[in-house]
């Protein structure tokens, strides 16, 4: 091919075309790959069968939801898809959730130590005096911080969302709202007053809006914080892990519940409760849904997104179940500074100037008027202006760009 041949200037293809396409490159190549047990010491990193698979789910699964929230198809085929590679992934044995660490080994699955575990499918490798990165120091820094929308999706240990539950602290003080809650949380956010691998070793860490520990929202990350001297030393060694087990599992359930409407006690133990009992979490069982006046699939996406926070997902999710219009204009609000230990720590600031603060007495680290998400433009990115001169007419600008 150059630039004069035709196939160079062929219309666009849909978008259910190229996930087609995908998921019969994707068929095509599992045959042909090792599987993860089949791996020399020498060939850890490779892409594997279960790989292929577990992008296979991923896309069927963006796919599927994409067709049904924003009306454009049956989901059917490609939910079925997503649920046969899931499964296909999960009745090979090659890969289980790790649980190396015990009750802390979320916590311990994103750095070091859970580089070449069962639970990695796929991983950006890093080694030491090679190919090194920098994000423990980033996330001291703050380059990624959470909101009180993902701090309030995390349930309270009786299994109960925050706004029900009996056990929950309220905010009076820097660490009542991470009280009785999952035990995920506490691996994610960096809880005010514990303790942080730092140069000169661990050290309590007190987020706040002052200082080197200072944060728009009053909330630090934890996750992906390694506990190395190399990683205080801009030099972090820990792989990042583009596939893991434990999203096919949360792809799984949410694939089961969108084909039937339902989902069975038998497959939520397969999926969403593995991950629970890792965490130390009740088990999620349709008895518990109805009793307490709660809905199936909130439940699924909540575990979907405590589970992989910060893991990049979170813009997909909003953009196929067409939940973004919604959530992404909403203002990001942090901890409670009026009337709590905050605001006696930090005597200092004053609110409308120094910070904003809601109605509530919570931060607002951006307003809602400053946000938006425009219909449908902002639900697809834009094609670049180039590659548009470049196709001479073939290609047309996405809707509202």
């Amino acid at each position: 091919l150059d630039v004069t041949s035709p196939e160079v200037y062929t219309a666009r293809s849909t978008q259910q075309q190229i996930i087609d396409f995908i998921l019969a490159d994707l068929d095509n190549a599992v045959p042909k790959l090792l599987k993860q047990s089949q791996l020399g010491a020498d060939e850890m990193g490779r892409v594997t069968q279960g790989a292929a698979l577990a992008l296979k789910a991923r896309a069927a699964l963006y796919q599927a939801t994409w067709l049904k929230y924003h009306a454009e198809g049956s989901p059917t085929a490609m939910l079925t898809a997503a649920i046969t590679a899931a499964d296909q992934l999960v009745a090979s044995g090659e890969y289980q959730l790790y649980a190396g660490q015990g009750a802390q080994s979320y916590k311990y699955l994103f750095i070091l130590q859970g580089d070449d575990s069962p639970e990695v499918i796929l991983a950006r490798r890093y080694y030491a005096g090679r190919a090194t990165h920098n994000w423990t120091r980033e996330l001291w820094f703050n380059y990624m911080i959470p909101t009180k929308k993902l701090a309030d999706m995390y349930l309270a240990t009786d299994g109960l969302p925050i706004t029900s539950s009996p056990l929950f602290k309220g905010y009076d003080s820097l660490k009542s709202e991470f009280q009785n809650r999952d035990p995920r949380m506490a691996m994610t956010f960096v809880v005010p007053g514990s303790d942080v691998f730092q140069e000169s070793g661990c050290q309590p860490v007190f987020p706040g809006f002052s200082g080197s520990n200072a944060t728009r929202t009053g909330y630090m990350l934890r996750k992906f914080l390694d506990e190395t001297v190399e990683a205080t030393q801009f030099a972090g060694e820990y792989d990042f892990k583009e596939f893991r087990y434990g999203e096919v599992l949360l792809i799984l359930a949410e694939a089961l519940f969108e084909r039937d409407g339902v989902i069975s006690d038998a497959d939520l133990n397969r999926t969403i409760n593995l991950l629970r009992a890792r965490a130390g979490m009740p088990s999620l069982t349709n008895g518990f849904v109805s009793a307490n006046g709660l809905d199936m699939l909130t439940e699924i996406r909540r575990e979907r997104t405590v589970e992989l926070a910060f893991e990049g997902y979170r813009r997909d999710d909003l953009r196929r179940w067409k939940t973004a219009e919604t959530e992404m204009p909403q203002a990001l609000r942090g901890v409670k500074f009026v009337g709590t230990e905050y605001q006696t720590r930090y005597p200092g600031l004053q609110i409308g100037s120094d910070i904003q603060v809601d109605a509530n007495g919570f931060i607002v680290a951006e307003a809602a008027a400053s946000r938006q998400f425009v219909v449908p433009k902002h639900y697809l990115d834009p094609i670049p202006l180039q590659q548009i001169q470049l196709s001479h007419g073939t290609l047309t600008q996405n809707p509202g760009w």
